[in-house]
């Protein structure tokens, strides 16, 4: 596939066109070792890095006794360990669970009791909460942030430089599972929906077409790790960019971050945006490296768009996407004149149709029920429960 505006952006597909996550970090690495893939918590990991660390607990999660399909919980901020633990976790071919910690516990221990996860990465401050509701002895935990000996579980450093997984040692399929991406619970319990890797690569595709992202752009996603956890990771990792990763929602720890490293695209809801604008208001710098807010999760308030833009000099873009449809689905791209008054044009790969109640696409100025369909679209809800 053809993508973004440089062909240096491209990667080479392979089985039937699609990507694993686990091919894209090791296209990357093996094209651009040195360049600068993860910022955060204080450090910064090259795809040649990225790669060593994703191999190292992929090998340690299958002498764990890992097995392809097995579900591994992860309960970490945002942080490096948190894009390594993913990237192991699928490359040894695991599915990732990523529980919220902020989540009720009756609601935790529910979706724990129908994912049966086999195995943990977790950071030691959440160990108390987790073991109130998904006991797993210490031997099937690798904790972060733990001291070099602990009787929790295997500490991250002993994971993260232990002897690595070959490539040859698992055999990926674009069709095989990555992670259990999670409904909003809007309208009750969350649900699981099961994202493969070619759901992730073609949502991927999708977006970086519909935004003309490309392989210079320095990633900034405001989305917690438990909520479509392939949104911070997946763009960057595609294109060859960089990911900035930060726990605060603050707006002056944000507009920091976005003028120390760069930052060219950002991705979070309105609400995050209009704190930007009133913070940014009352300075004096600019911030001129951002060329697209992304601004998804939430309808803006009518005032965020214009105030945003009198800040910062470029307008909001909203998208709207769901679990079921692996992340953004449409954009209303304001370059391209669209109204502000719809949700904007299906992304590439989507089809998108409103259809009424009789099963018939509605007309101009009809209620209709909004249909979607493409190769990023996930199967239906598969954990028991969901």
């Amino acid at each position: 596939v053809a993508v973004g505006r440089q062909a240096s952006t491209r990667l080479s597909a392979g089985r039937e066109g699609m990507l694993t996550l686990w091919d894209m970090v090791a296209q990357r690495a093996a094209a651009h070792p040195d360049k600068i893939a993860v910022i955060g918590d204080g450090c910064r990991l090259s795809y040649r890095e990225l790669e060593a660390q994703t191999r190292s607990v992929a090998g340690f999660l299958r002498r764990l006794g890992l097995q392809k399909g097995n579900r591994v919980a992860v309960v970490l901020e945002k942080t490096p360990e948190f894009v390594v633990s993913f990237l192991g976790i699928v490359a040894a071919g695991g599915v990732v669970y990523p529980v919220d910690p902020g989540a009720r516990p009756d609601v935790a221990a529910q979706t724990a009791r129908h994912i049966h996860p086999s195995l943990m990465i977790a950071a030691e401050r959440f160990l108390p909460w987790l073991s109130s509701f998904c006991p797993l002895p210490p031997s099937a935990c690798i904790v972060v942030g733990a001291a070099s000996r602990t009787p929790a579980g295997h500490p991250w450093e002993e994971a993260a430089s232990g002897a690595p997984l070959n490539r040859s040692d698992i055999q990926l399929e674009p069709t095989d599972p990555a992670y259990l991406n999670f409904s909003s619970g809007s309208t009750g319990t969350p649900k699981a929906v099961l994202a493969t890797h070619a759901n992730i690569y073609w949502n991927t595709v999708a977006v970086v077409e519909a935004l003309e992202l490309t392989g210079e752009d320095v990633h900034l996603c405001m989305f917690p790790p438990f909520l479509h956890p392939h949104e911070i990771l997946a763009r960057p990792l595609f294109l060859g960019g960089a990911m900035v990763l930060l726990k605060s929602v603050s707006p002056r720890v944000i507009l920091q971050a976005v003028a120390d490293h760069a930052v060219t695209c950002m991705h979070a809801t309105a609400s995050v945006y209009g704190a930007m604008a009133r913070f940014q208001s009352r300075q004096a710098a600019g911030h001129g490296s951002l060329r697209l807010a992304e601004s998804g999760g939430m309808t803006p308030p009518p005032d965020v768009p214009e105030r945003f833009e009198e800040a910062f000099g470029i307008p909001l873009t909203p998208v709207w996407g769901s679990a079921e449809t692996t992340g953004v689905a449409v954009v209303c791209s304001p370059r391209r004149g669209e109204p502000k008054e719809g949700i904007g044009r299906p992304c590439p790969h989507y089809e998108v149709k409103a259809m009424d109640d009789s099963g018939r696409e509605a007309g101009a100025d009809q209620v209709g029920e909004m249909w979607i369909r493409g190769p990023a679209v996930a199967a239906p809800y598969p954990i028991a429960g969901s």
